[in-house]
């Protein structure tokens, strides 16, 4: 039955109590029922002033507990990014590796391109040399008008 009776409601069985056993006269349980009102309106006002206290404390805490929060966010955010930079490390040396091996390919394309120009440009020279010789006066093969022999 205890459990079953609140803090407030003692307050008032203890004023009846007191009035039907004629130990209290009714400006005596006025008296002490103003009291325990009193007492009852402090006590809630200290809880009151005390959770509003512990609420002024705690708003400290619960931004530390938001800041805690957002800083494990942009560390996993970190996280990623780091994870992301050491992936592209651990492909950087194969890359390489194959822009290596295109630049050799290109080098030596413009290798034997250049090649194919000079045997070209060569050729070419050698045939003008001929042409030039036939035309020089006194060289073998030319005539003295300078045109080359039928």
């Amino acid at each position: 039955m205890k459990g079953c009776i609140r803090a407030g409601t003692w307050t008032g069985v203890m004023l009846v109590l007191l009035a039907a056993s004629g130990c209290a006269t009714k400006a005596d349980l006025t008296t002490m029922n103003q009291e325990l009102t009193a007492r009852l309106d402090a006590l809630q006002a200290s809880v009151d002033k005390h959770a509003g206290d512990l609420r002024t404390e705690l708003n400290p805490l619960r931004e530390l507990l938001e800041e805690a929060r957002s800083t494990g966010k942009q560390m996993q955010d970190l996280h990623k990014d780091v994870a992301s930079i050491g992936a592209f490390f651990q492909q950087l040396p194969q890359q390489l590796s194959s822009l290596g091996a295109n630049v050799r390919a290109m080098r030596q394309s413009m290798l034997d391109s250049l090649k194919s120009e000079e045997t070209a440009l060569r050729e070419r020279l050698k045939a003008l040399q001929e042409i030039g010789r036939h035309l020089e006066p006194d060289s073998p093969g030319s005539t003295p008008s300078g045109k080359p022999e039928k």
